[in-house]
């Protein structure tokens, strides 16, 4: 039996000094950027326990989403924030030239969806890159330090202009059109960012080509001005030769791994893979489907993966949507005939915010969901969800199923976060004009359900909602950082009382 005791004790102290050894292999080390704060825990909603300066060195310990607890200081410990500090694995890009090639292109405090946006890019924008890692880039833009994912920003040196040298654009080309798809781009003296200034082009405005220079244009901006712009902010097309087919509008992929297929289904072969960002022309609309031509090859893209960036076609119909009669619901007192599209915020590797007691945003809002799913449908509509699981949708992808879906409603389903922990209630927002109406009554029907604090109806520049043409409102039903809004927030009491609040708004929305 002693023998037996003797040899426990030898694997418990060799297992503990081996898993020590797994630790400290483990271990690497950063370096501050900058002046930084160590807190006792993950997250911005923990104290404060010391302050550091630029350039020491760190040794982290463990990682927990983007977070760093390390080791300081004559073995002092805390967490720090990732994207303040830097590591082997970054990739240093300093002085490289980047582009938005988006509008409203979101600035974060950190490397990640979860962190706070402290400004915004839009397409055509310039900015300078410091470094890169795993898939954001750190940008100086406008004097502002921040964080920015990388596929949607242009280099335009280094490896970008490498690239675009051994490209020889075809001599059809030149005698072609150039069509700008960003709100305004800059018109410049010569070929590169160092051409002066000298003019802008807008947004749908075509222009003749006479010359092109790698990934740079020559156009005619008037009756006696020339200038050139950078090719990849508009849509370079051929002289059109007699009998083919114009283009209607442009298109944009907005997700990796995009299909082309031979036939207007999804059970047709798949021709091409196309990463987010790839331009196309359309050549015409079948159903749910657009043709496009690729590589001399025409294929067919759904048009739910893919975004509009020139399209009157598109925005004629938006207006339309806007302007018509709100469909009433077949059977008064029920929602028979209406169909509504709920889009559980986050998910996937986009958790969304973390609560004060470790709450998962993306978790609460998907059971939020389905709770209020099944009251709308015993009121007999037809409700679509934007994810069935913990998965990641793209915002352009989900504000998209509301036209794919002819839905009349959408209602997007938040939870609200803040640095400050004592700010509490609920929210709710809009951001055309024509999607007020929804917020007031939705707005309303909450507050009398629930016992938060009513933070009232605001406008938010949300995706979800700005690239919406009808009714869509966005709900932020409670800061999960305030400690004790956030135990009333987990209780399935709270998810049937709030959900009730918005199957009743509905109600009255779809049947006054």
């Amino acid at each position: 039996m002693k023998r037996k005791i003797t040899f426990t004790l030898f694997l418990l102290i060799f297992g503990f000094g081996f898993l020590n050894s797994i630790t400290s292999l483990a271990a690497s080390t950063v370096e501050t950027k900058g002046k930084m704060n160590v807190r006792s825990g993950p997250g911005l909603t923990y104290e404060i326990i010391d302050t550091l300066q630029a350039n020491e060195s760190l040794t982290v310990l463990e990682e927990q989403d983007d977070w760093f607890r390390v080791s300081y200081k004559k073995n002092r410990e805390g967490w720090i924030a990732s994207w303040l500090v830097e590591r082997k694995s970054d990739i240093e890009s300093k002085g490289d030239v980047v582009i938005s090639t988006t509008n409203g292109l979101n600035v974060r405090l950190g490397p990640s969806t979860q962190s706070n946006v402290i400004g915004k890019m839009d397409a055509g924008k310039e900015a300078t890159l410091e470094l890169e890692r795993d898939g954001w880039s750190y940008i100086i833009v406008d004097g502002m330090y921040g964080w920015v994912h990388s596929s949607y920003l242009t280099k335009t040196t280094s490896e970008t202009q490498k690239a675009n040298d051994q490209v020889n654009p075809s001599p059809e080309v030149k005698d072609g059109q150039f069509t700008v798809i960003v709100d305004s781009l800059n018109v410049r003296s010569r070929a590169g960012l160092q051409g002066k200034i000298i003019g802008y082009a807008h947004q749908g405005e075509t222009y003749k080509v006479l010359e092109v220079d790698h990934n740079w244009v020559k156009i005619q901006l008037d009756s006696k001005k020339t200038g050139w712009v950078a090719s990849f902010h508009g849509q370079l097309n051929a002289s059109q030769k007699s009998g083919e087919k114009p283009s209607l509008f442009l298109i944009s992929t907005i997700a990796d791994g995009t299909n082309l297929r031979e036939e207007p289904t999804t059970h047709s072969k798949v021709v091409k893979r196309l990463e987010a960002g790839y331009h196309l022309n359309v050549l015409s609309e079948e159903g749910d489907w657009y043709e496009v031509e690729i590589d001399g090859q025409r294929a067919y893209v759904a048009q739910w993966v893919v975004s509009t960036l020139n399209s009157p076609v598109i925005s004629k119909h938006a207006e339309e949507a806007a302007s018509t009669v709100r469909k009433k619901a077949s059977i008064p007192g029920t929602l028979n005939g209406i169909t509504i599209i709920l889009d559980p915020g986050h998910g996937g590797h986009d958790r969304g915010t973390t609560g004060a007691r470790g709450t998962r945003e993306k978790d609460l809002t998907m059971k939020t969901a389905e709770v209020l799913a099944l009251k709308l449908r015993s009121a007999g509509a037809k409700v679509h969800l934007t994810r069935e699981r913990d998965t990641f949708i793209p915002l352009r992808t989900r504000a998209q199923m509301k036209s794919q879906l002819k839905a009349d409603a959408f209602i997007s389903i938040h939870y609200d976060a803040n640095v400050d922990s004592t700010v509490t209630g609920h929210t709710t927002f809009y951001f055309h004009d024509h999607q007020k109406e929804l917020a007031d009554v939705l707005n309303a029907t909450i507050e009398q359900q629930i016992p938060l604090r009513n933070r009232g109806v605001q406008v938010g520049n949300f995706q979800v909602l700005n690239e919406n043409s009808s009714d869509a409102i966005l709900l932020e039903l409670g800061f999960l950082t305030n400690a004790a809004e956030e135990q009333v927030l987990l209780s399935s009491q709270f998810r049937e009382t709030v959900s009730y609040g918005i199957y009743d708004g509905l109600l009255q929305f779809f049947n006054e």
